[in-house]
């Protein structure tokens, strides 16, 4: 079959989907409704962007009811996306090593309060205006300690060369990781200003290895397994990892490209990691039962109540352009909004998108206050694209209203 363009290409993606099945006596699954008008909303969004492939979940009250992939993970052999498929989170890995930090903190190996060379010695005192400052980990989890993120320049796609995002050397470790902007001056002073730097959560990932007293990638291994993310990895070329997709761009005429090769040692932290939707929906499904678990209870959150309310708590607005967007620590969090007068009206929800080279992701949670049953309750949606430079937040919060009305 011969296409006049892509746009009518992706007009016949395959999907491969699994919708969980709730039969009330014959009738149709009460999730089929909301699915359709999903698949709708997922095919219409990558027609507009020309996206290849697209994986899609959500989960309700810590049940998965719906996972789909859409269009190809592999153009070039053909393959489909499906619900398994591993692709880069980008900065959803911020949400997932803040839920590390709060073990440590738990655990009274870590305070962060205190400046961060408590923890990483060779981390060299910064200076702003002339006077030394103090940088702590809390300022380096809610994007507040001054440190830069990725040159200005970088959207210059025609000098990827030189382009930090597009690294290709490999860091033995984080501590030389570090050498990639540790020496370089200060944006703005510490704790006054929100200036989103990945470079500062790969000091986090120094300050959890101190804290730990484990290599981060080891610990932070050690954690996935805890939580049954089986198919979560710090990206590394070597490793052999199943349903692993590859990853796209559009070149300058539109057309797409395989993005070039790149190491993301210098960043795991902040923007290293890949997964599949199930691992994610897992992830957010044992934050959002952390968030509502009693102390009382036989089965414990990974983490206190208290402490993910620590994380889901706004400290800084993110843009003066908008007011209702917040950072809390490792996460973007968007304070309940009441109905005034028939004006606009928002539940309060937690999220983190990322965008890395050749992806584009969103992780999404949406707590919902209920006494009368069990945590988890509230709605999970995570999505992941092959294709960078692709905003997913509102795509994802039309998804989690679908399934919420069920």
């Amino acid at each position: 079959m011969l296409f006049r363009n892509w746009r009518e290409a992706l007009s016949v993606v395959p999907i491969v989907c699994s919708l969980t099945q709730k039969k009330n006596e014959g009738n149709e699954s009460k999730y089929e409704n909301a699915c359709k008008r999903c698949y709708g909303y997922i095919q219409q969004e990558m027609t507009r962007i020309g996206c290849p492939g697209m994986v899609v979940g959500v989960s309700k009250n810590g049940k998965n009811v719906w996972t789909a992939g859409f269009g190809y993970s592999d153009i070039e052999n053909d393959v489909p996306c499906k619900p398994d498929s591993v692709m880069r989170i980008a900065s959803i890995s911020k949400s997932i090593t803040m839920t590390a930090v709060g073990k440590l903190i738990e655990d009274g190996k870590l305070d962060i309060s205190k400046p961060i060379q408590k923890y990483v010695p060779n981390f060299p005192i910064k200076k702003f205006d002339g006077e030394n400052v103090v940088i702590t980990t809390e300022m380096l989890l809610s994007h507040m300690s001054g440190l830069r993120h990725y040159p200005k320049n970088e959207d210059n796609k025609t000098d990827r060369e030189f382009s930090e995002i597009y690294s290709m050397k490999h860091y033995k470790d984080i501590a030389e990781a570090l050498t990639m902007f540790k020496d370089d001056p200060l944006v703005h002073k510490p704790g006054k200003k929100y200036l989103y730097s990945t470079y500062g959560w790969t000091l986090v990932s120094a300050v959890v290895e101190s804290a730990s007293g484990e290599d981060f990638v080891k610990h932070m291994q050690n954690m996935f397994l805890k939580l049954g993310m089986k198919s979560t990895f710090a990206e590394s070329s070597e490793k052999i990892i199943y349903n692993r997709s590859r990853h796209y761009d559009r070149d300058e005429k539109g057309r797409l490209v395989n993005v070039p090769y790149v190491d993301l040692s210098y960043k795991w932290a902040g923007g290293g990691f890949v997964s599949n939707i199930p691992d994610l929906l897992k992830f957010g499904n044992v934050m959002l039962y952390s968030s509502q678990c009693e102390s009382t209870v036989n089965v414990k959150g990974y983490l206190k109540r208290e402490t993910v309310e620590m994380m889901w708590s706004p400290k800084i607005q993110t843009s003066e352009k908008r007011p209702d967007s917040w950072y809390g620590m490792g996460w973007g969090v968007y304070p309940k909004i009441d109905n005034i007068g028939c004006g606009s009206t928002r539940d309060f929800q937690v999220l983190h998108t990322g965008g890395a080279v050749g992806a584009s992701s969103v992780l999404y949670i949406c707590p919902v206050d209920s006494s009368e049953s069990q945590p988890p309750n509230g709605i999970v949606v995570a999505l992941i694209t092959n294709l960078q430079s692709v905003q997913l937040t509102d795509l994802a919060r039309n998804i989690a209203k679908e399934f919420k009305c069920v």
